[in-house]
C-alpha cells in the first residue's frame, strides 16, 4: 500500500484535502524548459487576460520560457504545467465560492490544475509555487481545495502613514502568494488625504501634508495620482485581488476641512466656519463633515463620482466609524436638519447622512460598506445592500445579519495588527506602550472562528468573509510587514480552511480519488507554528520576499522557537 502525506510542502493556507505518494516517481520542475500551457472552453471570454497572468507567473517562479500556449501547441505535455479552465457549468467545485476552487495532480510527467474560472487557477498556480520554493521535485499526489469565505481581505491604512507605490505593488505579490484576495485602501483620513481629485486640487495640495517635527522640513505626507491608482488596480486585477477604497465620511475628515473649511461646522461662538490643519495627532478628532449643509453632499458626491471609475470592484468603503458629535451639538446648521427631520439625537442624524450617502453610492452600481458603528442603533434606516464590516465585536454582527445585511467580520482584539501580539510595555516588544490596553497573540487570531456559534444557518451565510487590518499610526511603511508576519499567516488560514462541516471538505474528493478518511484536518496551533518556523519562514518569507524581521507579530511561546533565515536576536533591538 502506497505511503501517503497530506502536506508534506506546509502549504499556507492549508488546502482542503491533499494526499501525496513517496514510492512513485515525482514530477521534476526544469526551469529552463518547462512551459505554461492551457486548455480553455471554445467561447472562453478572456484569453488575454489569462494569458497575461500566465506568463507573470511563469516569471514569478523562474521560469525560462514565460510565454504560456495552449495544450494543443506542445507536441507533449512532459514537463510543463498545465491549466485547465473547466467554465461555469461545470461540476467540480459548484459549492459556494466554487469559482476559486482548483484541483492539482502531480505526476512524473506533468502538472495540471483544473478549475471552473480563472480565479482556480491561479490559486492553484500559487500552490504549485509554494511547492517549488521548498523543492523542485514535486511528490505525485493530489490537492483537492476552495476557500470558506469569499471575502479575505486586508486593509492597508495609506493616511496614518504614507506608504509609496513599489511597496503597495509588491504587497499584492504577497497576498496573492497567500490566496489574500481583497486590499481595502484607506485613503482618507484626519492625518492625510492621500487621492487625487481634480475638482478639488486642495485635497492633495493641503490636506495630503501634516506637520511633522521629526522629518526633514517639517512635513510629512505624500499621495497617490490617478496614474498611481491605475497602477495598483491593474496589477491586482492581474492577481485577482479586488481593491476596495475608503473614502471615509462623516468622521475622519480633518485632511478635508484643512482643505476646504468650509465642509465643516459653524463654530457657535463666531457664527463662521472654524479654520483646520491636517491632523498630526493620533486618537479620534471631534472635527467632521457638516451634516446641516448641501454642500457637504455634493462635494463627497464629487469626489465620489472621480474614484469610481478607478477602481472596478463591486464595493466602495464609506468608513462612518467614530464620530464624536460634538461639532454636531453645537452647530446650528445641524441643529436645524436634526429639527426638520425630527430627530432627538445626533445618531439619527448620523443614520441618515450615512444611508443618503450610501444610496448615493447604490446608484452609481457600486455595493456600499460601512463600519459597524452605523448599526450601533440598529440596522433599519440603512439601504438593504449595504455591507457592514464589523470591528467592534459581535454585536455589530449580530444586529446586522439579523437585519439581512451581509457582514464582513474584523474584531479588533484578533486581526487589528497593528496591535503588539504581547501585553504592552512587555520589553520584548521594544517597550513600546499602546495606546489600546489590547494585544493580539499569534495563537488568538490561528484559533479565532469568525461566524458565532449562537447564529442561525441562514445568518450565517451573511457572513461573507473576514478582513485583518494594518492601522499605521505606530507603522510606518519599513516596519509593516513585520506588524503583518506572522499573524497574517494565522489569518490567511483561517480564512480559507473550511469548518469540518463545510460541503468543501468533501468536495472533489471521490472524482480526484482522495480517500476522505485519510484527509487531514486543520493542523493544531503547535503543528502550524512548526509549519511557520521550520518551512514557510526560512523557503519563502526569507527565500522568496526578504522578509527577515517578524519581531512584532511573535509571542512569548513562539520567540522562543528556531527561526531559520530571520536576522539574529530580531526582538532585542
Amino acid at each position: 500500500m502506497a505511503s501517503t502525506t497530506a502536506n508534506p510542502y506546509d502549504i499556507i493556507p492549508q488546502p482542503v484535502l491533499s494526499q501525496f505518494v513517496a514510492d512513485q516517481p515525482p514530477f521534476r520542475l526544469d526551469r529552463s524548459n518547462a512551459r505554461l500551457a492551457f486548455a480553455v472552453p471554445d467561447d472562453y471570454p478572456d484569453l488575454v487576460g489569462l494569458t497575461q497572468f500566465l506568463a507573470y507567473f511563469a516569471s514569478f517562479i523562474g521560469l525560462a520560457q514565460t510565454e504560456a500556449v495552449a495544450i494543443s501547441e506542445l507536441p507533449s505535455v512532459e514537463g510543463s504545467i498545465v491549466v485547465e479552465l473547466l467554465g461555469p457549468d461545470s461540476d467540480a467545485h459548484s459549492q459556494p465560492n466554487g469559482n476559486e476552487g482548483y484541483d492539482l495532480s502531480v505526476d512524473a510527467s506533468h502538472i495540471r490544475i483544473r478549475s471552473r474560472h480563472i480565479g482556480g487557477a491561479r490559486h492553484g498556480l500559487y500552490t504549485f509555487a509554494q511547492m517549488t520554493d521548498v523543492s523542485s521535485d514535486i511528490a505525485a499526489g493530489v490537492v483537492v481545495d476552495q476557500p470558506r469565505f469569499a471575502w479575505r481581505g486586508v486593509l492597508l491604512d495609506c493616511c496614518r502613514s504614507f506608504m509609496d507605490i513599489p511597496f503597495i505593488l509588491s504587497l499584492l505579490d504577497i497576498l496573492a502568494y497567500h490566496k489574500v484576495n481583497r486590499l481595502h485602501w484607506h485613503l482618507t483620513e484626519d492625518q492625510g488625504w492621500r487621492i487625487q481629485i481634480d475638482r478639488f486640487p486642495r485635497l492633495t495640495e493641503v490636506g495630503a501634508w501634516r506637520y511633522d517635527p521629526t522629518v526633514e522640513g517639517g512635513q510629512y505626507g505624500g499621495y497617490y495620482t490617478k496614474d498611481d491608482i491605475r497602477a495598483v488596480v491593474d496589477k491586482a486585477s492581474l492577481l485577482g485581488i479586488t481593491i476596495v477604497p475608503e473614502i471615509e465620511l462623516p468622521g475622519h475628515s480633518l485632511a478635508a476641512l484643512a482643505s476646504y473649511p468650509e465642509l465643516g461646522c459653524i463654530d457657535p461662538e463666531t457664527m463662521q466656519h472654524r479654520s483646520y490643519a491636517t491632523g498630526n495627532l493620533r486618537g479620534i478628532y471631534d472635527d467632521c463633515y457638516c451634516a446641516g449643509q448641501e454642500t457637504t453632499f455634493e462635494f463627497l458626491q464629487a469626489v465620489i463620482d472621480e474614484v469610481i471609475p478607478l477602481f472596478p470592484g463591486d464595493y466602495f468603503h464609506f468608513g462612518g466609524d467614530e464620530v464624536t458629535f460634538r461639532r454636531w451639538y453645537s452647530c446650528p446648521l445641524c441643529t436645524k436638519r436634526m429639527a426638520d427631520h425630527g430627530f432627538t439625537t445626533p445618531q439619527q442624524l448620523q443614520s441618515w447622512f450615512v444611508s443618503r450617502m450610501a444610496g448615493y453610492i447604490s446608484s452609481k452600481g457600486k455595493i456600499p460598506i460601512g463600519w459597524d458603528d452605523i448599526v450601533a442603533q440598529g440596522a433599519d434606516d440603512l439601504p438593504r445592500n449595504v455591507t457592514i464590516q464589523s470591528w467592534l465585536g459581535p454585536h455589530g454582527v449580530r444586529t446586522a445579519v439579523k437585519s439581512g445585511l451581509d457582514v464582513v467580520v474584523s474584531p479588533y482584539t484578533e486581526t487589528y495588527f497593528d496591535l503588539p501580539a504581547l501585553p504592552q510595555n512587555d520589553p520584548k516588544d521594544e517597550g513600546t506602550a499602546y495606546h489600546w490596553s489590547v494585544h493580539v497573540p499569534f495563537d488568538r487570531v490561528y484559533n479565532f472562528d469568525p461566524c458565532l456559534a449562537d447564529l442561525t444557518d441562514d445568518e450565517q451565510k451573511h457572513i461573507i468573509g473576514v478582513e485583518c487590518c494594518l492601522w499605521t499610526e505606530r507603522a510606518r511603511q519599513a516596519v509593516a510587514l513585520r506588524k503583518l508576519f506572522p499573524r497574517i499567516l494565522a489569518f490567511a488560514t483561517k480564512a480559507w480552511f473550511p469548518k469540518p462541516s463545510d460541503p468543501a471538505r468533501m468536495a472533489g474528493s471521490q472524482e480526484m480519488d482522495i480517500d476522505q478518511s485519510e484527509s487531514a484536518g486543520l493542523l493544531a496551533f503547535d503543528q502550524f507554528i512548526g509549519v511557520v518556523s521550520k518551512t514557510h519562514v526560512p523557503k519563502r518569507l526569507v527565500g522568496r520576499f526578504g522578509i527577515t524581521d517578524l519581531r512584532d507579530g511573535l509571542t512569548q511561546g513562539t520567540r522562543d522557537l528556531d527561526w531559520p533565515g530571520l536576522e539574529c536576536v530580531v526582538w532585542t533591538s
